[in-house]
């Protein structure tokens, strides 16, 4: 009787040991599961294509600090003899006007890069402007470099856009940033990026 006494007063602090044990079961197995299949989303969302010769390198609106330098790195790698800009109505031009300052900057000379016009102010009106400048410009191929996360929005809608002109788009992803697939989730920027595009992605697919 006494010893049944005893194992009931133990048998809580039985509970606790065991609970914490599963709980630092369940934290290790995180702590080295979780980063594989972190990276691996990463992996599956991200989209680059094959490198080869295109008419143009097309440089999109935002990424000052990465997509000048990675088109001017492509330019000069002989992927193509021309670097092309989108103009915003909504700012004028002035994105535009940094952009052709950066690809200068890099190496890529003036008369190597053109422009084009668009609106609306996003994505969606790069492509339609990029469309109706191929056009005009007999352009078949052409070549964009874009942050890791934002090549799945980007192919889906220059896709959509160009393909009924049969003009083919190569996405290529860049990784200047300060994380790429087997970091990302590391560092804030990298969170709220993939978090964007995954909302983005979303929107353009319902929207357009």
């Amino acid at each position: 009787m006494a010893s049944n006494i005893h194992f009931g007063r133990e048998l809580p602090h039985l509970r606790r040991w065991i609970g914490a044990g599963i709980g630092l079961i369940a934290v290790v197995f995180a702590w080295l599961v979780a980063p594989a299949a972190l990276r691996a989303a990463a992996q599956l969302w991200l989209i680059s294509d094959p490198l080869e010769p295109v008419d143009v390198i097309v440089v999109l609106g935002g990424g000052l600090d990465i997509r000048p330098e990675s088109a001017a790195a492509l330019y000069k790698r002989g992927m193509a003899p021309l670097v092309v800009v989108g103009v915003s109505r909504y700012d004028q031009g002035e994105h535009a006007e940094l952009n052709r300052n950066m690809l200068m900057k890099f190496g890529v000379p003036a008369h190597a890069i053109v422009e084009f016009p668009f609106q609306p102010h996003n994505t969606y009106g790069e492509a339609l402007g990029l469309l109706r400048w191929a056009r005009d410009n007999g352009v078949k191929k052409v070549l964009i470099p874009v942050e890791i996360f934002q090549t799945r929005r980007v192919r889906w809608i220059f896709d959509r856009e160009l393909s009924a002109d049969r003009i083919r788009v190569i996405v290529q992803a860049v990784t200047l940033s300060p994380y790429n697939t087997n970091n990302w989730w590391l560092r804030k920027d990298g969170l709220i990026n993939f978090r964007n595009e995954v909302i983005k992605l979303f929107y353009y697919r319902l929207r357009y």
